[in-house]
C-alpha cells in the first residue's frame, strides 16, 4: 500500500517508556528508566520478565513455562494487581494496546462514522496521560484524526515513496491497510492478556 496513515499514537514494538525497541535484545536492553515498580527491579529479573513480554508478543502465544515464570517474579517483587496493571501500560501502553485501540477506532470511524473513541480507549489513554508515559495533546490529535475519519475529512498522511506529507481523505484503501495487519495485531494483544491474567490456564 502506497499510504500510510501517520498516527500520533503508532509506535514500534516496546518503543515506549523503557528502552527496548523492535529488533533489540530485551534481556540486555531494559536497563533504560522504565519508571515505577520497573525501576525498583534488579537488572536481571526486569530484564527477564521483559522478554518473557516479548516473546509472547512476538510470537502471539503464551506457554505455560513463561506464565508460571512470570508471575513467580510478580510475586518475588512484591507487586499489587495495581503494579501488575502499571507495569502492562508502561510496557505495552505505546504500543499494541494503543494501536489495537485506534485501529478500531478508526475502523469505526469510517464503517459506522462514529467519530469519537471508546470508553475503553479513553480510560486507557487516561492511565497513560497520568503515568506520564502519554501527552493530552498526543490524545487530541488522534481525537482529531478519529473525527476526520467520521466525517470524511482530509487526514495527514505520508507518501512512503516520496517521503511528502499530504492531506487525504480516508478511503476504503486506507482501512484495508488497517484491516491487514489486525488480526496478528489481535493476536499479540489477547495472548498478553493471558500472560497477564494470574488465573489463566488454556496455554496452547
Amino acid at each position: 500500500m502506497r499510504w500510510i496513515i501517520v498516527l500520533a499514537l503508532t509506535t514500534l514494538l516496546f518503543n515506549g517508556g523503557g528502552s527496548v525497541t523492535a529488533g533489540s535484545d530485551p534481556a540486555t536492553e531494559a536497563k533504560g528508566t522504565w519508571g515505577g515498580p520497573l525501576d525498583a527491579m534488579p537488572d536481571e529479573e526486569r530484564g527477564e520478565l521483559i522478554k518473557i513480554i516479548y516473546q509472547t508478543s512476538l510470537e502471539g502465544e503464551v506457554t505455560s513455562e513463561r506464565h508460571q515464570r512470570f508471575w513467580e517474579i510478580v510475586d518475588s517483587s512484591k507487586w499489587t494487581k495495581g503494579d501488575v496493571q502499571e507495569v502492562w501500560d508502561r510496557i505495552l501502553g505505546r504500543s499494541c494496546v494503543s494501536q489495537r485501540y485506534m485501529t478500531l477506532a478508526v475502523l469505526d470511524a469510517f464503517y459506522n462514522k462514529k467519530d469519537t473513541k471508546s470508553p475503553e480507549f479513553k480510560d486507557h489513554e487516561d492511565r497513560l496521560i497520568r503515568l506520564g508515559i502519554l501527552t493530552a495533546e498526543l490524545a487530541k490529535e488522534s481525537d482529531e484524526f478519529i473525527y476526520k475519519v467520521a466525517h470524511g475529512e482530509p487526514v495527514k498522511i505520508v507518501d512512503i515513496f516520496g517521503g511528502m506529507w499530504q492531506e487525504k481523505v480516508f478511503d476504503e484503501g486506507l482501512a484495508q491497510g488497517y484491516r491487514e495487519p489486525f488480526d496478528q495485531l489481535d493476536k499479540q494483544y489477547r495472548a498478553l492478556l493471558k500472560l497477564f491474567d494470574r488465573n489463566f490456564k488454556g496455554y496452547q
